[in-house]
């Protein structure tokens, strides 16, 4: 169900397709071998693109290395836990070779991602098959659209060495020189390339489409404007960061860490309900999995109730009352945050 509402609420969009820069990096990889590759079969599309991968998120994390500022550069991107060793020798001065490390056949501490068209495959691929940006798949082959593909792609090249890009790709050998001449490609160059910029904008927002005659569209937009308009009044609360699960709990509760409401605008109301909703069955999942975990530590214990009352009486009378600092102290304790019991007491309430 909690996936089904994301889906709904934020088409295109997903919790693992981290950077934006990647919407365009990705179709101009296409864009470019399609220019490039002599040989524009399948398998050569995937040995090329996994190297190509592995060479974007070493630019990255180079130049974070350089700055110390992981989510402004390497954060994010796909890989990168697995390649940082590898981006700090090069760092130091050393050479290093993709292919030890995008090789499907590679050792497993080295392989940088196990799907055949790593990131891409495993995160990217659908949101960009529905933003009508890719289309494709291993089988076949990966094509841009003629409709956002291509314009990402050309937006792209225009502020990139992509020759040079493709040079190291196809020799192998990635040195110090080579990642810093190529650091254009570092997700931190999104904002100095306008016009790619407010394209990827013009397209998750649907901005200058026209009339929105797709439902999917609007829902999108709306939750980014409503996510833009969370950021905009947290800003004013001191000490209260602007991150998602905030974003989540204020939805969920209509008002911000400090109180105060969080009134929308009509055509954000049905949005901010989507959105709260979500956060419930969320924390329905984080209650669940208490009684769950609760069970199997009684069980191990050797407990056994009749039926669900039973377990309900059982279950306040072991963990919530305990917490609560009522009665004598038991062994049995839920791990983690506070409001895991109390998402637990709430559905313990429902089954008394």
């Amino acid at each position: 169900m909690s996936e089904h509402l994301y889906a709904t609420l934020l088409p295109g969009i997903t919790n693992v397709t981290d950077r934006a820069r990647c919407y365009a990096f990705y179709p101009w990889f296409v864009w470019k071998f399609d220019r490039e590759a002599k040989n524009k079969g399948v398998d050569e599309l995937i040995r090329m693109f996994r190297r190509a991968e592995c060479l974007h998120t070493l630019i990255g994390i180079n130049h974070e290395l350089e700055t110390d500022n992981e989510w402004a550069h390497g954060g994010g991107l796909v890989g990168r836990d697995r390649l940082v060793a590898a981006g700090r020798r090069i760092s130091e001065g050393k050479a290093i070779r993709l292919s030890q490390f995008s090789e499907l056949d590679a050792t497993t501490e080295n392989r940088y991602f196990k799907n055949k068209l790593g990131g891409l495959g495993q995160y990217y691929l659908g949101p960009l098959k529905e933003l009508l940006i890719l289309d494709g798949d291993t089988r076949r082959g990966v094509k841009y659209t003629d409709q956002w593909g291509a314009t990402l792609a050309e937006l792209f090249d225009s502020e990139v060495a992509g020759s040079e890009f493709f040079k190291a790709v196809r020799e192998d050998q990635i040195t110090l020189p080579v990642v810093r001449s190529l650091k254009s490609f570092c997700p931190c160059n999104l904002r100095r390339n306008k016009k790619e910029r407010d394209a990827i904008i013009d397209l998750l927002f649907c901005r200058g489409q026209g009339e929105l005659n797709r439902e999917i569209e609007l829902e999108r937009r709306n939750t980014l404007l409503l996510v833009l308009d969370y950021a905009r009044r947290v800003r004013n609360f001191k000490g209260q960061p602007v991150e998602p699960d905030g974003f989540l709990s204020s939805t969920y509760a209509r008002c911000f860490q400090d109180g105060t409401r969080w009134v929308v605008r009509p055509i954000l109301e049905n949005t901010i309900k989507g959105w709260g909703i979500y956060q419930r069955h969320e924390l329905l999942a984080v209650a669940v999995q208490g009684l769950f975990w609760a069970g199997l530590a009684a069980l191990a214990d050797g407990g056994y109730v009749r039926d669900v009352r039973s377990y309900a009486q059982w279950f306040g009378r072991c963990v919530i009352c305990e917490r609560a600092g009522v009665g004598e102290p038991r062994r049995l304790q839920p791990s983690g945050d506070s409001h895991i019991v109390a998402c637990c007491t709430s559905v313990v309430s429902l089954s008394c």
